[in-house]
């Protein structure tokens, strides 16, 4: 993501000690996610990101429905965005394991201009540790992804089309690998 790498490149190249991944109130991607709203064109991909940012304010808020979820998963969502950014860098991760860098989330409110603070992520120093999955298992699961939206479309090297082309693709990429149990490492075949 283009966001990963410019915070990376602020931590690592520029010695940024403080990162602020900030939501606002009246989030019009998050309402539309909420909301089930019907959208077009590149905002799909970008609700995607969001979703699982407004089950875990579903689940944690039950008694929230509608608008009134709004707020609740507009919250979830700067920490769910925390979480993604320790996932995907192992830059931000060590430069927090190190102290040299501390993350926060916050939400600016557009009405009165004020920023609230939510402070570090709750489970900060368990993202903060190695992240479970390896780095092939992140690739192989975005190239799975990536696949899976242009399973109808055409594969662009010999033209083939249907629902079953993407998955054979990455049948023949997993093939390519043996796993072992631990995580030491990718292992190549």
């Amino acid at each position: 993501m283009d966001e990963t790498g410019s915070a990376e490149y602020g931590v690592e190249h520029l010695g940024t000690p403080l990162l602020v991944v900030l939501g606002h109130t009246g989030c019009g991607a998050v309402t539309a996610a909420v909301t089930h709203a019907e959208v077009r064109g590149s905002i799909p991909p970008l609700l995607a990101h969001i979703k699982p940012a407004v089950r875990t304010a579903r689940e944690g808020r039950p008694e929230l429905t509608g608008s009134d979820l709004i707020p609740e998963a507009i919250h979830a969502n700067v920490f769910h965005s925390i979480e993604e950014l320790f996932k995907r860098s192992e830059t931000i991760r060590s430069r927090v394991r190190a102290g040299k860098l501390k993350v926060v989330g916050a939400i600016y409110d557009l009405k009165s201009g004020r920023v609230n603070w939510l402070g570090v992520h709750p489970k900060q120093p368990a993202l903060a540790a190695r992240h479970k999955y390896s780095s092939f298992q992140m690739h192989a699961t975005r190239f799975a992804f990536a696949m899976k939206k242009r399973k109808n479309g055409t594969n662009g090297n010999n033209g083939t089309t249907g629902p079953y082309n993407g998955w054979l693709r990455v049948f023949r990429f997993f093939r390519l690998f043996r796993f072992s149990s631990s995580d030491a490492g990718d292992q190549v075949a």
